[in-house]
């Protein structure tokens, strides 16, 4: 760990019991901040960023510290590997730190406010003084994914404004922090409350609400709050970096808050897609000490090529929508045999998460043969493997259908009705006068020809309405399929459901032919390539 001289301002490097007592900084980066480079040179130009690290230094020395570590100037980040190394361990450095100076360059306490000793209204629940409270919550190093450790992990935490006047400490302003970044205050006192007892749900929806420049430290900043290191690859992109935080997290612990999270998608994979799925997620708390008293217990989770592997009980369904129980449930339901649970819409032994925005309680159940993943001991070798997959785009658009029709949202009568109408109204419309593919549009189509237009427009219509009848029976059989057969051809379900998709928005809106050629431009699909 390298170091700085609060008195002389030069570096130093410790090792494990070696590193001394030191202050550590808080704070947002500006547009100009000092190097490692500069500082170790003496060639920092003054300014604010050289003022920061002179004003922090003077701070550690007026409370006998002789060192302190700023992130800015205290890792050399043209080399990947140590900046690798600082990320993974910065929760630690924080943690370890003696007191952690928050800097807050865009709130200031004014000369009336000091003289009068008004930012003690800050220490108040409700604050006596709203609109400085308001100023206060409005600064953006609360909106900052680092800043959350930064925030948490330190013993000591000591608030201060643009100019360096001291606002109180992390736990005189608890209350007010609390109400601003919606984590317990509870978590600000360690003595009382140890973060460790935390569920992974309620450290997630800590950071749902933050962001970061580069959006792969959504993920990256969340290393420390989990005890996890891994490495860092910038360009792999926020939804991958955030899986890759989750694998890690599942292959150390046995806590299923990890699934407990919503979105408004239709269907997913078992794992979040972002920290903001957790939003809802702050009041989650394990119930594991209830699966030790009624002798169950928790499978092993493990990540595979096709997805997400963990095992089920035999008995459960290979077709359908099961309910999947996790071992959490809501603290205000307390410990009783309450859990939330999510279902899974599984075909075979290959799932996807499906009505993604209920996360409901519900009783555990009691026969071994309804619990999802839960099992009792004695029926441990009954079992077999379930992988939940991230499913595609066709797949999502597929259980969005499914997820509208079987809600009540979409009727079967009126989807049939409505797309029958549109494809023997678009039909009529481009063929006008008599024709047997407009009067004969249930199913009986004639056979294409080829020479004329007409012939080749008759035969565009014999395909396109023969795949909408089959897109029809794929979705209303509810039995989701890669390839479908048509006119003795495969296509691939893609082929399908853009255009069904396509006739249902158009039907939301009016029933004019002109809708359907608005709607869907395209009456051919390409056909899949063998």
């Amino acid at each position: 760990m390298r170091l700085l001289n609060a008195e002389t301002l030069r570096f130093s490097e410790f090792f494990d019991s070696d590193v001394p007592v030191y202050a550590i900084l808080s704070h947002r980066w500006g547009p100009r901040e000092i190097s490692f480079k500069e500082v170790r040179n003496r060639t920092a130009p003054p300014g604010p960023a050289l003022r920061k690290i002179e004003r922090c230094c003077q701070l550690a020395v007026s409370k006998g510290l002789q060192w302190v570590w700023i992130d800015t100037c205290c890792i050399d980040k043209r080399s990947s590997a140590e900046l690798s190394e600082a990320i993974n361990s910065m929760y630690k450095w924080y943690q370890r730190s003696e007191v952690c100076f928050v800097h807050l360059s865009d709130f200031q306490l004014s000369p009336t406010e000091l003289s009068k000793g008004e930012k003690e209204s800050l220490y108040n629940y409700p604050p006596s003084g709203p609109a400085l409270a308001q100023r206060y919550s409005e600064s953006l190093w609360f909106t900052r994914g680092w800043t959350l450790q930064e925030l948490l992990a330190p013993e000591t935490v000591i608030f201060f404004d643009a100019e360096w006047n001291e606002i109180g400490t992390r736990v005189q302003l608890s209350w007010l922090i609390s109400d601003i970044t919606k984590i317990d205050a509870r978590f600000f006192s360690r003595r009382q409350y140890q973060l460790g007892e935390a569920s992974i749900a309620t450290k997630m929806s800590f950071a749902a609400h933050r962001t970061t420049s580069r959006e792969e430290d959504m993920a990256y900043c969340l290393l420390g709050l989990f005890d996890i290191t891994m490495p860092l690859l910038y360009g792999e992109g926020a939804f991958r970096a955030f899986q890759r935080l989750q694998v890690e997290i599942i292959r150390q612990s046995s806590d299923e808050s990890l699934f407990a999270w919503t979105s408004n998608e239709p269907a997913s994979g078992m794992l979040a897609p972002s920290p903001s799925c957790f939003a809802n997620s702050g009041d989650i708390a394990i119930t594991n000490a209830y699966w030790e008293l009624r002798g169950m217990f928790r499978r092993r989770f493990a990540m595979s090529n096709i997805g997400l592997e963990f095992p089920i009980p035999v008995d459960l369904p290979k077709h359908g929508v099961i309910p999947i129980y996790l071992n959490c449930c809501r603290a205000a339901t307390g410990y009783a045999p309450t859990a939330l649970c999510i279902q899974l819409r599984v075909e075979d032994d290959v799932a996807v998460r499906v009505r993604c925005q209920y996360l409901d309680p519900a009783e555990y159940p009691q026969r071994y043969e309804q619990c999802g993943t839960l099992a009792l001991k004695a029926k441990m070798q009954n079992t077999r493997n379930l992988y939940v997959k991230q499913p595609d785009i066709v797949e999502t658009e597929y259980n969005r259908i499914l997820s509208q029709i079987e809600g009540g949202e979409l009727h079967f009568a009126k989807l049939r009705f409505v797309a029958s109408t549109k494809l023997s109204e678009g039909m009529a419309f481009m063929n006008p006068g008599p024709n047997p593919i407009a009067v004969e549009c249930d199913g009986r189509f004639m056979e294409p020809g080829g020479g004329s237009s007409e012939e080749e427009e008759n035969a565009k219509w014999h395909t396109y309405n023969a795949l909408m009848e089959t897109a029809r029976d794929v979705v209303f059989s509810g039995e989701p399929r890669d390839k479908i057969l048509c006119q003795d051809e495969e296509w691939t379900v893609s082929d399908i459901v853009p255009p069904l998709l396509r006739l249902i928005e158009a039907s939301d809106s009016d029933s004019d032919v002109a809708s359907l050629n608005r709607a869907d431009p395209m009456f051919s699909p390409q056909r899949s390539p063998d």
